[in-house]
């Protein structure tokens, strides 16, 4: 705790008289000192705890006190050598807000910092400000004490701009390959910050959020990579909310052979939302596991916009993709997919394989095709229990081995309402081998193709 503080030694006989007198002294961070005369009746073997005095304890400060004794039994001490002996460390909690970098701060660096909160712990709420700059740092936040709903850990910049303050890294640095990463964090806040990586391959992580982390919300920030992910979840993090940041994937402009923007291993609840997420060489979203929500991001030049792979629950409504590729790469079961205005180049707008599903509302479109042998605007592959409804679909450039709804094998499929419109030539829909139970009905399809 800050604020004065009592110091108290633990006074140990080692001699083979009774102890009645001693002088013990002590300093605080080899400056302030003092000493206390101490009285008593101290049998040989024996300890005693004493007050010796106090220390005024600044916030954001790490002490380390010595202690040692003199004159015992107003005589001269005939073996000095265990006299003395020091603490290790000791951090006062933070609470409050602190600077980092520039003029007069309480830290230099972000690591200074975040190695300290993670050494102290925090005692309220605690916000760190960091100054405008570029600070080539690896920084690693753990699980802090104190840390909880009511106090948060927030860092942020302090002119409120991301653009303002850097955070980056390039390859591994000291055998890791993050930025900055959240290994176990609970209740934290990151806010207008710019977090880049310059890695060679897809396992670089801007953000690495990992180790049981709970409660983490990223807002704001800007994450330059280049062949890197931006934001990695794994290892069960959960209640992750990443909501209107800037993730870019070719921030210096060179050959991008690598990377996603949000890549989800291992992950508990995910919430996603008006993210602007471009130019990665694979997916802009990629998840594997339990819920999450993506509603209102845009997301360009990805070879895949979503890639949804065995989630369960994934909702995916309201979103804008333009995908070098396919728009939507679904799996899993329980998938909810509405409202999403997806164009195309190559491939599909949607790729579905997945259970009691529902995918309605979307507007699929191609602008050119660059891949002649394999396009549809959606393609149905071993669904059970899904429907598509209420979709419009409009491919202005196709051939004519070109489909707007491919439906092959799967059982239990409705598809009703759905507008497939092809401008040029290929069939509105392609049917193979549905094993049971497909309902069609209401739909309007048309090809010049067949006209």
């Amino acid at each position: 705790s800050t604020g004065v503080q009592q110091i108290k030694v633990k006074l140990s006989n080692q001699g083979r008289e009774t102890l009645t007198s001693t002088t013990i002294g002590w300093m605080a961070n080899n400056g302030t000192q003092g000493s206390y005369n101490w009285t008593g009746s101290l049998a040989p073997g024996s300890t005693t705890d004493v007050n010796v005095g106090t220390i005024d304890v600044k916030p954001a400060t790490a002490y380390s006190i010595s202690s040692w004794t003199k004159n015992p039994n107003a005589k001269v001490d005939c073996n000095p050598i265990n006299d003395t002996t020091s603490t290790p460390l000791m951090y006062s909690k933070l609470c409050g807000v602190y600077t980092i970098g520039g003029s007069n701060p309480n830290f230099r660096t972000i690591g200074e910092a975040t190695d300290f909160l993670n050494k102290a712990g925090i005692s309220c709420a605690v916000t760190l400000r960091i100054r405008n700059g570029t600070y080539n740092e690896q920084v690693t936040i753990d699980s802090v004490g104190g840390a909880s709903h009511s106090n948060l850990i927030t860092i942020e910049s302090e002119s409120g701009d991301s653009s303002k303050v850097t955070m980056s890294t390039a390859g591994y640095v000291s055998g890791f390959r993050h930025t900055l990463k959240l290994n176990g964090t609970k209740h934290i806040r990151i806010k207008n910050i710019s977090i880049a990586k310059y890695g060679s391959r897809d396992f670089y992580y801007g953000l690495e959020i990992s180790g049981n982390a709970y409660d983490v919300k990223i807002n704001n920030c800007q994450f330059n990579m280049l062949d890197a992910i931006g934001i990695y979840l794994s290892d069960q993090a959960d209640s992750i909310y990443i909501n209107n940041n800037f993730l870019s994937g070719n921030t210096l402009g060179t050959s991008n052979q690598h990377g996603y923007g949000i890549f989800d291993q291992s992950a508990g609840k995910i919430i996603l939302q008006n993210n602007i997420i471009t130019s990665f060489y694979y997916s802009g979203i990629y998840l594997s596991k339990k819920f999450a929500r993506i509603g209102g991001n845009k997301i360009e030049k990805c070879r895949y916009g979503i890639d949804v792979y065995t989630s369960v629950e994934a909702q995916i409504i309201n979103n804008v993709i333009q995908s070098n590729e396919t728009g939507l790469r679904l799996s899993g079961t329980g998938q909810i997919v509405s409202n999403n205005k997806i164009e195309f180049k190559n491939r599909y707008g949607i790729d579905a394989n997945v259970r009691k599903s529902i995918i309605s509302n979307n507007w699929i479109y191609n602008q050119f095709n660059t891949d002649q042998n394999t396009t549809a605007a959606v393609r149905m592959l071993n669904c059970d229990s899904v429907k598509l409804l209420n979709n419009a679909m409009h491919l202005q450039v196709s051939e004519s081995n070109t489909n707007g709804l491919i439906i092959e094998r799967g059982r239990k499929l409705w598809i009703e309402n759905n507008i497939v419109s092809m401008k040029q030539t290929g069939l509105p829909v392609s049917i193979l081998n549905v094993a049971s139970e497909l309902i069609a009905n209401r739909n309007v399809y048309y090809s010049s193709y067949l006209s």
